[in-house]
Order: structure tokens, then C-alpha cells, then sequence
């Protein structure tokens, strides 16, 4: 079940990533649905789990994005071991907590990334305090709005397989 969650997934940010670059580039660079993916898979707190599953994503997004081939992998891998332990460790109950979530996902994504820029690169292109705001205050609400939609997919799913099963009366 866990690899069919995380097949769909993959799916759902590859689409959202090409929908995004096709309609809209101005705003793909502030959105992340690959990320989105991290965080999501790394909700349960599973963390060998979500450590495979952010090296899968985060190649797929280095295989899309054009760059050095690897760098998202990385940080997607040390991204979702983070979160998978943050989420073992903390309560995420509640909206806000989800959004927080999501928020401090984006933020250690950016400084993962950074650090490997400054490492590889002679001379990397620095992100802005301001764009680094922005990116985590539209991935916070997309976060909890993601794991709501979630939530009430997977309500109605096992309400469909409640209503699905028969009893059987032996007489």
C-alpha cells in the first residue's frame, strides 16, 4: 500500500510540475509539488520509509529540473528523514501544526540546498530571505490543504468498502 501511495505520489507532482511549468512559469519557481510529495510521505513518520521516498522524488525532480542531477535527491533524502523524525516526535493534530509542517519543510529544503550549492558550485545564485518567505507561505496552506484532501479521500474510500461488503446469513 505504501508504494501504490507513493506511485501516486510521484504521479500527482509530476503532473502538478508540468502543469505548472506549462501555464504558469512565473509561479512554478515558488512552488514545489515534489516537495509537497516529501513532506506528504514523510507525515506518518516512517523514517526509512520516507528516506526512500524522498530519494525517488527528489530524482525525479533533479531528472526534470536541469541541473546538477543528484542535488535534489540529496536534500529530498535529508528532507524526509527530518520530517519523518519531526512527525515521530511531535503532534501534528492540527491544522496550523500541518502548515508549520509543511513551512519548515520548504525552509530546510532551501538551506540543504544552498549548503550543496556552496559546496559544488564557484559561484551559486543565493536565495532571498524574501523569496524563501514566499516559497514557505504558499507551501504551508497547499500542505494542509493536501493532507485534508487526504484525509477526506481516504474517508470516503473506506466508506466505499463498508458499504461494498455484504453479510452473509447462513440459515
Amino acid at each position: 500500500m505504501r508504494v501504490l501511495k507513493l506511485l501516486a505520489a510521484l504521479l500527482a507532482a509530476l503532473f502538478a510540475h508540468l502543469l505548472l511549468v506549462t501555464l504558469l512559469p512565473p509561479v512554478a519557481r515558488f512552488i514545489d509539488p515534489f516537495l509537497l510529495a516529501i513532506a506528504y510521505t514523510a507525515l506518518p513518520g516512517r523514517v526509512g520509509w520516507a528516506a526512500v521516498a524522498g530519494a525517488i522524488l527528489g530524482l525525479a525532480h533533479d531528472g526534470l529540473s536541469g541541473g546538477l542531477y543528484g542535488l535534489h535527491g540529496f536534500a529530498g533524502t535529508a528532507v524526509a528523514f527530518l520530517m519523518a523524525r519531526t512527525a515521530r516526535l511531535a503532534d501534528l493534530h492540527k491544522g496550523y501544526y500541518i502548515a508549520l509542517f509543511f513551512a519548515c519543510a520548504v525552509i530546510l529544503q532551501q538551506l540543504v540546498l544552498q549548503g550543496l550549492l556552496l559546496l559544488l558550485v564557484r559561484r551559486p545564485e543565493l536565495l532571498s530571505l524574501p523569496d524563501l518567505a514566499l516559497r514557505a507561505a504558499i507551501a504551508a496552506p497547499l500542505g494542509a490543504l493536501l493532507v485534508a484532501g487526504g484525509e477526506r479521500i481516504a474517508e470516503a474510500f473506506a466508506s466505499f468498502r463498508r458499504r461494498r461488503r455484504t453479510e452473509v446469513f447462513l440459515d
